[in-house]
């Protein structure tokens, strides 16, 4: 194979815009069962084919791949944080509020499991109509 082929050959495989060492394994986005049976978020809440392609553009974005250059990241899994893991934040927060009388505005916008082996961000609105402005992300 000659120097020209070779050059052709990695940049169709390396075409996602991440580095070929260091970079996000897999992309997972929420499924519909993390939105409860509540027929109003269903038909309003964007579908996971969106938030696929906002992990997408967050994994292929230029700061985020050269951190990850940088510091020689390899992450198996960039996910959707599921909604439900946020209200069960919340909920133990106001309790520990009413318990403590004290008042915190703190709301979890990710989390990072098992030293980066996954880390799963809040991509939707509190709400569940939209998604956070991607600055926020």
């Amino acid at each position: 194979m000659t120097q020209n082929n070779k050059n052709k050959t990695s940049t169709i495989w390396n075409s996602n815009g991440q580095d070929r060492h260091y970079k996000f394994v897999r992309l997972e986005a929420c499924t519909w069962q993390s939105f409860g049976h509540r027929p109003s978020v269903e038909t309003t809440t964007p579908h996971a084919f969106e938030a696929h392609r906002l992990l997408e553009q967050l994994a292929t974005d230029p700061g985020i791949v050269a951190i990850m250059k940088e510091r020689e990241l390899v992450v198996n899994t960039l996910g959707e944080m599921d909604p439900i893991d946020d209200r069960i934040m919340q909920a133990k927060q106001q309790k520990n509020n009413n318990n403590n009388n004290t008042s915190s505005s703190c709301l979890l916008l990710g989390y990072n499991t098992n030293h980066g082996l996954r880390i799963d961000i809040k991509l939707r609105t509190e709400d569940l109509s939209g998604f956070r402005p991607y600055p926020e992300l």
